[in-house]
């Protein structure tokens, strides 16, 4: 009996000794080192696309506060955009659990409606899925900002706004993006981004897009190769106007294509999503979508203003089966301040302005050719082209 009982103090002597040996918080080397800072850091991250650099911040401020609320659930936002899905569920109940007040909590609500929503990009989570999970969030979330008014409820409704556009579910997330626009006082770090989403949702309404494939590329914020090639194939049925049309003359062809004699197989796209599209816009060769010298396609490099147009003005020229519109504004006058006369993309921007296919800044008188491409810029432009060519 003695024995049994000295082998027991000896046990727990044991445990006291383990548990004593365990990680300890680290403690702050500075004013700014603190789990509030860290975690703002990495949301900061998040905004970026910068999900493993979020990570180390939320680990970081882990480092200082294990049980600490918004670095949990933050982690959960970039495992899960990351890809892990599984695990970004874990950190986001867990930040949920060590919530300290409402702040905390409705914190750990928007990151739940975040990780669920990047788990749907990932195609880890249904659109179904998510518009149940984001649901039920924002029903939390909510519930917290009516018993406590001094709550911002912008950042709630915003990604709940991103949650439902990315299940497609327009009427929500335009909804949703109202509210935050119309709150008053309007919270300035989600009103902008939420006036620049409702505009989009307004312009996939009135490009009737007819595939899930061109509303979510219309959501895009810059639009890829690929994206342009899906758009064209899946949206304007691209083929009808490039199978009985020859190809401008090679002054034209020369002038605008990436490699007018790249004739070799494309070399990386084959684990593409939107292979199809992209080997059939080569089959077709649509200038300005051909395949780089070395048989590369370059699929996921975003496009500029000025490259749409000159996509858009070679589509405008097969269709027609006009050469002459190639060349049509060449020699004349420039009416942006931005695109001179002797630039290759000019006779395209001045084509595709006239007819309105793409939007200029009348009131500076510039075109911005090198900006992005949107996906809702592009989606308008490959709608108002559909009715124009339908038309001839």
């Amino acid at each position: 009996m003695m024995k049994f009982a000295r082998l027991l103090i000896c046990l727990i002597l044991a445990a006291f000794v383990l548990a004593g040996c365990g990680k300890q918080p680290r403690k702050p080397q500075a004013m700014l080192d603190t789990p509030q800072h860290h975690v703002e850091v990495g949301l900061a991250k998040l905004d970026k696309g910068a999900p493993h650099q979020a990570q180390a911040s939320f680990d970081t401020a882990l480092e200082l506060d294990p049980e600490y609320g918004p670095a949990l659930a933050g982690k959960g936002i970039a495992l899960a955009a990351i890809g892990d899905w599984d695990s970004a569920r874990d950190y986001v109940d867990d930040g949920l659990g060590e919530a300290e007040g409402d702040g905390q909590e409705l914190f750990a609500n928007v990151a739940a409606i975040r990780a669920a929503t990047w788990a749907a990009r990932n195609g880890e989570l249904s659109g179904e899925d998510l518009l149940d999970d984001s649901e039920d969030a924002w029903n939390e979330g909510m519930e917290l900002v009516e018993d406590n008014r001094e709550l911002d409820p912008a950042a709630l409704n915003y990604y709940r706004g991103e949650a439902c556009l990315q299940a497609l579910n327009l009427d929500c997330s335009e909804a949703m993006f109202s509210r935050v626009i119309s709150a008053t006082p309007a919270n300035p770090q989600y009103a902008e981004r939420a006036e620049a989403r409702w505009r989009a949702v307004q312009m996939i309404r009135r490009a009737a897009l007819k595939t899930s494939v061109g509303v979510r590329i219309a959501l895009t914020e810059q639009i890829t190769r690929a994206d342009m090639a899906a758009l064209l194939v899946e949206e304007l049925d691209i083929g009808r106007f490039y199978e009985k049309t020859a190809p401008a003359g090679s002054e034209y062809m020369d002038a605008r294509t990436a490699d007018p004699t790249a004739t070799l197989e494309i070399t990386d796209i084959a684990n593409h999503p939107l292979r199809a599209d992209i080997e059939a816009v080569t089959s077709y060769g649509v200038r300005g979508l051909q395949p780089f010298h070395g048989g590369l396609f370059k699929p996921d490099v975003p496009l500029s203003k000025a490259e749409g147009a000159m996509i858009l003005e070679d589509i405008i020229v097969r269709a027609s089966g006009d050469d002459s519109l190639a060349t049509r504004y060449i020699g004349r006058e420039s009416p942006f301040v931005d695109v001179r006369p002797d630039q290759p993309y000019f006779n395209a921007v001045m084509l595709v302005t006239t007819r309105g296919l793409l939007a200029t800044n009348a009131r500076q008188g510039r075109f911005d050719p090198l900006a992005p491409l949107s996906g809702a810029e592009a989606a308008l432009a490959v709608s108002a082209l559909k009715t124009e060519l339908n038309a001839w």
